[in-house]
């Protein structure tokens, strides 16, 4: 599902499900692997059960996806992720995920390269057959912590 796309209920559900900076972080950590809500919970110095709303949150929203239950410690707990398609990735994104170094070199040059495309192809202002578009694009190294 395309938030862009999606002008249902469906995309205000998920829009409001991303209205959370807690839920951002999750969705970063959800990139890259299935976690619980205990895991996510330690990763981010939150309560279990703070975190367990949260992914409510995002589920309610079909933002992530919840794996089958599994017994940890004698307990039951979902596994969730955040699973996007070519179609899924909405044009506007804020994110941090961890990659090896040789994948985000590459991307930042292939997002570089992009940008250059972009501000060779610029038109005069009000050119007929021609759009107003914007690009704002930050990458940077996150601090681990």
């Amino acid at each position: 599902m395309s938030l862009a796309e999606d002008a249902g209920a469906g995309g205000q559900a998920a829009l409001r499900a991303l209205a959370h900076p807690v839920r951002l972080r999750m969705l970063s950590l959800l990139s890259g692997a299935e976690l619980t809500a205990a895991e996510i919970a330690r990763e981010l110095g939150i309560t279990h059960a703070n975190a367990s709303y949260h992914l409510r949150n995002l589920l309610a929203g079909g933002v992530i996806t919840a794996g089958p239950e599994e017994k940890i410690r004698g307990g039951l707990a979902k596994r969730y992720r955040y699973v996007t398609t070519k179609d899924s990735v909405p044009e506007q994104a804020g994110f941090e995920v961890w990659v090896d170094p040789a994948t985000w070199q590459d991307v930042r040059e292939r997002i570089a390269a992009a940008l250059r495309d972009l501000h060779d192809a610029a038109r005069p202002p009000g050119e007929p057959g021609t759009i107003r578009a914007s690009a704002t694009v930050a990458l940077f190294d996150a601090e681990a912590g």
